[in-house]
């Protein structure tokens, strides 16, 4: 039996099928995530921490052999986060607060990129030659210019965030990456000689990042503009989320194919769809927000299992320290001298700062093209020491990020109304005293009360206040061919059984759950006693919902 080979040795571990590795990581990442969420720590956090024990560095249960097997669902993670984080981007937004949002952008990238620079250069000179330091020391800040998207966005999707930090954050940290790119591109060209490569090829080694980035814009641009022309045809839910996730798969496949940024290309097409057809974009990344999380959990549960440490001095580790505080540092003073020349807002300059420490995969994915362009103890040193970095800012990023939104008062504001009913109760919405009649009541009473209120249906009372029963239009066609009977009949003549029942602490999407279930158009709430409390009806919860989003949307 398998499992017996499995125990004694004679089957290795990366011989098990691909979907045993995938419910387990989705099953552990998940699991992880909640248990971390409790002591309210981000989810993002528990899932790298059971990559790390699933990977070489823990249980080696996800070796680096197997990982090679899911670089697809890496490449569609971080796909799916750019393409969302182009969303991010609207022409709008950015004219609105073009002034601040550009200062601050740039003095926090350029501040990284010099400390960062300035402090590793001096310990990199232990290990290598003066000018192998400064090569090395500038790829590192160029590298250092970049925040983590995919972890970033998930904390601010995980505590609903909204506000001037949130928006200006999204902006950034979209911007970053594409920052980090171009530093990293001109410097990869100047450290070449540095480091001793070159030569004939040193002109096509420094176009290549050009071709690269540029050639990302243009496929970008061009499946954007593809997509829209495509989403005006359809109006359906289901099939525009199919075209939508086939077009991201397609332009992520032939940016590889193509040998430009995969990324960048994604975040462009992401920006042409909200800004070209902004109703459109709204469907699209709502439904990508609804199926992406299954995909997340799997990227950041890789990410933690691809971490090795075994490389690591004492040297490197007080390298990788002066690296991390270099960048917070440098990044907290751009910000606060950039939104000081912009007037930005004090809470901006205050808070921003705790959110930009989580480092990228985009830092990663340039360490890595570090590693291949310039192999042996450079390429090494780059790559552990990034690698590491990424690990522990992972881990404290998003448990900041959580601190500057609850401090700045921006989490639990960027709320849908489906969600609002989610949280809204039917009590908060009833309105009980003109929604009902006495079961002794005449008919010509209740077609009077009927004519007063806004209510479809009336609900009957008897003495105690309890609820006996309901009357809807329908009950009163015969009563009003019949207008003889007026006089002799009550409305307790005419009721009919109440068809659902609910508790004025009910939330408003469940009332509409048993509403949809019993098929009519009202919910009647009563108390532990069976007293009447109001009737709700579901173009009342519509309007209630709609009312009260609207109004959070204004503060």
């Amino acid at each position: 039996m398998k499992i017996l080979e499995l125990i004694n040795g004679s089957m290795r571990i990366e011989e098990l099928n691909a979907l045993l590795f995938i419910g387990i990581a989705l099953f552990g990442g998940t699991i992880g995530g909640r248990l971390f969420q409790k002591i309210r720590i981000p989810q993002v956090v528990g899932y790298i921490l059971i990559g790390l024990a699933l990977g070489e560095s823990g249980m080696g249960f996800l070796s680096s052999v197997t990982l090679d097997r899911f670089q697809a669902i890496n490449y569609f993670a971080l796909g799916l986060i750019s393409f969302s984080l182009g969303g991010e981007l609207k022409f709008a937004t950015l004219k609105k607060n073009g002034r601040q949002f550009t200062y601050i952008l740039f003095l926090e990238a350029l501040g990284a990129f010099f400390l960062v620079s300035l402090a590793v250069f001096w310990p990199l000179r232990i290990l290598f030659s003066d000018s192998v330091a400064l090569a090395v020391s500038l790829l590192l800040g160029s590298i250092a210019a970049a925040t983590a998207a995919a972890g970033t966005t998930d904390v601010l999707s995980e505590y609903r965030a909204r506000g001037i930090v949130t928006s200006t954050l999204l902006g950034i940290i979209a911007l970053d990456d594409i920052l980090a790119l171009f530093l990293f591109t001109i410097l990869a060209g100047v450290a070449a000689p540095l480091l001793g490569f070159g030569g004939e090829n040193l002109l096509a080694s420094m176009m290549f990042p050009l071709y690269e980035t540029f050639g990302a814009v243009a496929l970008g641009l061009l499946s954007g503009f593809a997509l829209i022309w495509l989403l005006k045809k359809y109006t359906e839910e289901e099939k525009i989320f199919v075209f939508a996730m086939g077009a991201i798969l397609l332009v992520l496949g032939a940016s590889i194919f193509l040998d430009v940024d995969m990324l960048m290309t994604a975040m462009i097409m992401g920006a042409v769809l909200v800004n070209k057809a902004p109703r459109k974009s709204k469907i699209v990344f709502n439904l990508i927000e609804r199926f992406s999380t299954p995909i997340y959990v799997l990227f950041f549960v890789f990410v933690g299992a691809s971490l090795k440490f075994a490389s690591l001095s004492p040297l490197i580790l007080l390298m990788i320290g002066i690296f991390i505080l270099a960048r917070f540092t440098g990044k907290t003073l751009g910000v606060r001298l950039g939104g000081r020349l912009s007037g930005a807002p004090n809470k901006l300059r205050k808070y921003l700062p705790y959110c930009l420490l989580s480092q990228s995969g985009v830092a990663v994915g340039l360490a890595i093209v570090a590693a291949q362009r310039f192999p042996g103890a450079v390429g090494e040193t780059i790559l552990i020491m990034v690698t590491t970095s990424t690990f522990i800012l992972q881990l404290l990023g998003p448990t900041l990020i959580k601190y500057a939104v609850d401090r700045a008062d921006e989490a639990g504001k960027n709320i849908s109304e489906e969600v609002l009913k989610e949280q809204l109760k039917l009590a908060e919405l009833l309105s009980p005293e003109d929604a009902f009649v006495r079961d002794a009541t005449p008919i010509s009473e209740v077609i009077h009360r009927f004519a007063e209120t806004s209510f479809s249906e009336l609900c009957v009372l008897d003495k105690n206040d309890r609820l006996i029963g309901v009357i809807s239009f329908d009950n009163l066609k015969t009563v009003l061919v019949s207008s003889e009977l007026n006089h002799f009949l009550l409305a307790v003549d005419i009721l009919s059984p109440i068809p659902v029942l609910a508790s004025p602490e009910l939330s408003l999407r469940e009332a509409e759950k048993r509403m949809r279930k019993t098929g009519v158009e009202y919910i009647a709430a009563v108390d532990g006693e069976g007293r009447f409390r109001g009737i709700a009806e579901q173009r009342g919860i519509d309007s209630f919902a709609r009312k009260r989003y609207l109004a959070m949307q204004e503060t």
